[in-house]
């Protein structure tokens, strides 16, 4: 009788580490993704993010991405392909920023380096094109999404910390264009998705691209609630 109620004792106090484990714990688990998961949201996306695993206050992930950033491929959580499209050499083109060694690098895009840290709000860090200009390519900016089929509401922020990134130019699915969007300020846009995937491409005449973040809402939702 007495080994009965020791191993029912051990059995209570694991399943309460357990629980323990669970509240606490910031990225994984059923509970981290109940509280850091919108699901208003397909996908958030905090460019230039100094660390792709955390969030900044006020901030979730969209229901199919569990980081903030990244180069085009598999969501370590989710298994969607989302990111930023653009080739990622070994070693990268223009390497890394020593201030910024968690955030998302590829060959021709960089997060602005020159931000205080992570954590900070997200219209503040952005994504930018890495020495576009000064090699004389054209700058762009690319990001694809694979999402059911469907149409979406997609909010982006671009910034302009250097001034010298005004007047983005950005085609959604190659059809929908929108042109001299203002910096600091939000810009939305209807999306129909036909094949599967949300491509975003951007442009810009100017000397540099600087994009804060982008929201893509799910279907039927509203924008503003996050």
């Amino acid at each position: 009788m007495k080994q009965k109620k020791t191993h029912a004792i051990g059995a209570f106090a694991m399943a309460a580490i357990l629980t323990a484990q669970l509240l606490i714990s910031p990225i994984s688990g059923a509970f981290a993704a109940e509280e850091t998961t919108d699901s208003t949201l397909a996908y958030f996306v905090d460019c230039g993010d100094f660390d792709v695993s955390t969030l900044s206050e006020g901030d979730k992930f969209g229901i199919y991405n569990t980081i903030t950033d990244q180069a085009y491929g598999e969501d370590p959580g989710t298994g969607k392909k989302w990111g930023i499209v653009d080739t990622v050499s070994s070693p990268l083109k223009n390497g890394t920023a020593p201030s910024a060694p968690k955030a998302a690098y590829t060959d021709n895009t960089w997060p602005n380096e020159w931000m205080s840290g992570d954590r900070v709000d997200k219209t503040q860090s952005s994504r930018y094109t890495k020495n576009q200009y000064e090699n004389g390519m054209p700058r762009v900016l690319d990001y694809r999404f694979e999402i059911p089929n469907d149409t979406y509401t997609v909010e982006l922020f671009f910034a302009d910390p250097w001034g010298v990134s005004a007047a983005p130019t950005a085609t959604f699915e190659e059809t929908v264009v929108v042109k001299d969007i203002l910096t600091q300020t939000e810009s939305t846009t209807k999306v129909t998705v036909t094949d599967g995937s949300l491509d975003i491409h951007i442009t810009s005449e100017s000397a540099c691209i600087n994009l804060a973040y982008i929201k893509i809402y799910m279907p039927g939702t509203t924008t503003g609630t996050t």
